[in-house]
């Protein structure tokens, strides 16, 4: 038996703050690990939610310049 926790399509999606529709691309590129269970349903391996390649188009990942909150204090000639 594996040791890796698996959770379904929704909870995937909460606990990565994006939607049904990036979860499935995620798969399809293979940014994320899934397996099918016995009765045909799709888990993703959770670990895989937060991996560095995991940001979608249009999002600004944490710790960025433009998404901190303090990017204007970086800035010495403002």
């Amino acid at each position: 038996m594996s040791d890796r926790l698996l959770v379904s399509i929704n909870e995937a999606r909460q606990l990565a703050g994006v939607s049904r529709r990036t979860i499935y691309y995620w798969m399809d590129q293979n940014y994320v690990q899934w397996v099918f269970t016995a009765g045909s349903q799709r888990r993703i391996v959770a670990a895989t939610l937060f991996r560095p390649g995991n940001v979608t188009p249009g999002t600004v990942p944490i710790g960025s310049a433009h998404g901190s909150p303090n990017s204007e204090a970086a800035d010495p000639s403002a």
